[in-house]
């Protein structure tokens, strides 16, 4: 719940201490009785509530085979790709719910948990805001600025990472106050949740054209994949059976057979595994549906709010790409574009 909210790995790992939470390596030492030999590891740190949000225990999964050996004759351990893993769905009761891991697996890939003030509080924006220009997050800030009266003006506000790291060279501020970004998207899920009140199917029908057409070329991307792989494990299957047929006719010696068919197995095996996955995912491609409804739903239930707050930014929207302020005919503009989660750019 508290990485969902958007709160850093060490931040998580510090509030964990100072409530005395044991962390799992300890509490596993001591449900046994013995002393941790890992005097490291009887506290929180930000690796370890990493690696624990990773696990998938927490939603009834069970994932094996993370690790395998380079060769049969080389046994040294060697981390696997994650398309590899084998994974046991729904094994055993979830500990917290699929949307709440979901929340939490999608503001982990963001890869940042920007700046937290001096009471611990996490920025509004924090790990959303991306520059249009360089790819880069917005990083936080506490901006001023003086009036004509003298009063100092301070506020928050998001610059490039990129120029706040290396400068011009890099890119552009792109200096954009916090306010601004309250403002457009309050006002924005408000216009969407009025349309949707409006006219709720032609809404949905409208998104679902769009997403599917999104989807067709990574539709097709999958599917050739998938036919190679699968041209290949039939391939496989010939070639292991024709080294059967020439051992037993003395064709082949035994060693190399063997050494050979070891060869054929371990690729089987992982390109099975690997084409189970690419349907998963062509199947899911194409499941749009419950996608556009449970963000309908989201919006629809965010008519009312007329303040935004971390935990609904995080669930509505995936990021906000910030462009660099112009002046047109004396006017300044600046492009922001809002990509929500679930369904992508609502023009």
């Amino acid at each position: 719940e508290m990485r969902a909210t958007g709160m850093g790995y060490r931040t998580i790992a510090t509030k964990l201490n100072e409530e005395q939470v044991i962390p799992p390596r300890e509490y596993y030492y001591n449900s046994i009785g013995k002393p941790n030999p890992k005097k490291g590891l009887k506290v929180w740190s930000d690796v370890v509530v990493r690696e624990l949000l990773k696990n998938e225990a927490y939603i009834g999964n069970i994932v094996q085979m993370r690790k395998g050996t380079i060769s049969y004759k080389n046994k040294t351990q060697v981390n696997r790709p994650e398309e590899e893993w084998v994974r046991a769905v729904g094994t055993h009761e979830p500990i917290v719910s699929m949307e709440l891991w979901e929340t939490a697996r999608k503001l982990g890939s963001r890869g940042t948990v920007g700046k937290s003030n001096k009471d611990g509080e996490i920025s509004l924006f924090s790990g959303l805001l991306k520059c249009g220009d360089c790819g880069r997050s917005m990083k936080f800030i506490r901006d001023s600025n003086t009036r004509k009266d003298g009063h100092r003006n301070n506020h928050h506000a998001y610059i490039c990472c990129g120029y706040s790291q290396a400068g011009k060279a890099v890119c552009s501020p792109h200096r954009t106050r916090e306010s601004i970004f309250s403002d457009l998207i309050l006002s924005d899920i408000r216009e969407k949740a009025q349309l949707i009140s409006f006219d709720e199917n032609a809404i949905i029908a409208e998104i679902k054209r769009k997403k599917q057409a999104d989807t067709t070329s990574e539709q097709k991307a999958i599917e050739k994949k998938l036919q190679t792989l699968r041209h290949r494990l039939s391939e496989l299957e010939r070639l292991i059976s024709k080294l059967y047929e020439e051992m037993v006719l003395g064709d082949i010696p035994r060693e190399m057979v063997l050494d050979m068919m070891e060869k054929y197995k371990k690729e089987q095996q992982e390109k099975s595994m690997l084409a189970a996955q690419l349907a998963e995912q062509l199947t899911h491609s194409q499941e749009v549906d419950n996608d556009i409804h449970e963000w309908v739903s989201l919006i629809r239930s965010s008519m009312g709010i007329d303040k935004l707050d971390r935990e609904l930014l995080i669930k509505l929207v995936d990021k906000i790409v910030v462009g660099q302020k112009t002046v047109v005919d004396g006017v300044e503009r600046q492009e922001i574009t809002i990509i929500y989660s679930l369904v992508g750019q609502i023009d």
